[in-house]
């Protein structure tokens, strides 16, 4: 896939995950504790042994990314005295499914707040999210005209009595703009 988006999304899934393991299709070198992976798509079956891949033995709490583009928005901008541009909005969430068995699911939440901060940081540190090429124009992550939130949601925990886990869903979304001549 040779796209702008492909390629926009192949770089966010690099810089959260690091290298591109081309024979378990993941991202398996997280710059954040306990996120083991991060995916461009979501898996056929879900692995459970994916949530602590290369962790620690015992390690109670894991993480898989997933980047998705929700939306994209493209018009073309007329700038006065100078060749119009196009404009293109993307809309970027990371979905983050995290499997923990700790004992309490306080424990397991108070571990979500905390990746939730590590991501922010992480992003404030590199918004153009090492470089992707969405810049253009200026615009990074947190930044722009019409959203530059980074916005986070997180769902009730659910908890398994069968194998005592619990399980939280988060998502992360932003937009990212590229701008084009033409």
């Amino acid at each position: 896939m040779s796209s702008q988006l492909g390629s926009l999304v192949r770089q966010i899934a690099t810089f959260f995950g690091g290298t591109y393991d081309p024979v378990l299709r993941v991202y398996a070198q997280p710059q954040i504790p306990n996120l083991t992976v991060v995916r461009r798509s979501y898996p056929k079956r879900d692995d459970y042994g994916m949530y602590t891949f290369r962790m620690p033995p015992g390690t109670a709490t894991g993480c898989q990314m997933v980047v998705q583009p929700s939306m994209t928005s493209d018009r073309r901008v007329a700038l006065p005295g100078i060749q119009g541009r196009r404009k293109v909005r993307y809309f970027i969430e990371l979905n983050c499914f995290i499997v923990s068995s700790e004992p309490y699911v306080e424990d397991t939440q108070d571990w979500v707040y905390d990746q939730r901060d590590q991501v922010y940081d992480l992003i404030r540190t590199d918004p153009t999210l090492g470089s992707g090429g969405f810049e253009a124009g200026a615009f990074q992550v947190g930044e722009g005209d019409e959203d530059p939130s980074i916005n986070w949601q997180m769902w009730p925990p659910e908890t398994e009595t069968e194998n005592d886990q619990t399980k939280v869903y988060t998502v992360f979304s932003f937009e990212a703009h590229a701008f084009e001549v033409g």
